[in-house]
């Protein structure tokens, strides 16, 4: 992935590896300007509310999910901290996104992130094509350098300590799948212990036998303690 804090005309970039990260520093005349414009006019502008992350929201909607929730935490801490220790080491390999941090002028101001999960790194030489560009006699020249390709949108914006999300491909990054997993079992067997059900055992196979764990992301505190209490749970 590549990080890139925009400072004035440069964007200085950091490529990101699944288990490594590595600093670049590019020049970047209107990039950062034409991305949040057409961020605003054709992402922003298109949503017609934000909604708290469930998994399940259709995507006329804007996900929202702090990074303290307990199914992107430890996850974005652990990219937090790879961003810190971050390389001037060049590898070979295939990046899987790349990320833009933009740095507020001021302390008033709060740093925006931006994720979009696509490889920006492009091989222009290959079997089944060849690139030329022109040279200063106007002659044309190939080119083989790997070039470094950003686009005009975003899959997530960060800010204030929340993911705005207009996909679901920050679940990968933050393997959102597994931890859902985690979440289910732990509501599982806190429900299981409650003395609610007539035969619990064929509860139990019937629950964890339920194939989507996004469904126990919504299980409030105050469901469970209407459960609990056997008055609520006869109204």
């Amino acid at each position: 992935m590549v990080q890139a804090h925009i400072v004035g005309r440069y964007i200085f970039l950091r490529l990101i590896e699944e288990t490594t990260i590595h600093i670049h520093h590019i020049k970047s005349a209107d990039y950062a300007k034409s991305l949040i414009d057409m961020i605003i006019k054709y992402q922003l502008g298109k949503i017609n509310e934000i909604k708290e992350y469930t998994g399940e929201n259709v995507k006329v909607s804007c996900d929202s999910i702090e990074t303290s929730n307990e199914l992107v935490k430890e996850q974005w801490d652990y990219f937090v901290m790879d961003m810190a220790s971050a390389s001037d080491e060049k590898i070979k390999g295939k990046y899987h996104g790349y990320v833009l941090e933009g740095i507020p002028a001021s302390r008033d101001e709060k740093t925006v992130v931006f994720l979009k999960m696509a490889n920006p790194i492009i091989n222009l030489k290959n079997r089944r094509s060849a690139v030329f560009t022109f040279d200063n006699n106007s002659e044309l020249a190939e080119m083989s350098d790997e070039v470094c390709k950003l686009h005009m949108n975003t899959d997530c914006i960060v800010v204030d300590e929340k993911i705005y999300s207009f996909n679901y491909k920050f679940e990968d990054l933050f393997n959102v799948e597994k931890t859902m997993q985690k979440i289910k079992h732990k509501a599982l067997e806190e429900i299981v212990t409650i003395d609610a059900f007539e035969n619990r055992e064929e509860f139990e196979q019937m629950a964890r036998a339920y194939k989507s764990p996004r469904t126990f992301i919504t299980l409030k505190r105050e469901r469970v303690e209407r459960i609990k209490n056997k008055t609520k749970r006869k109204k």
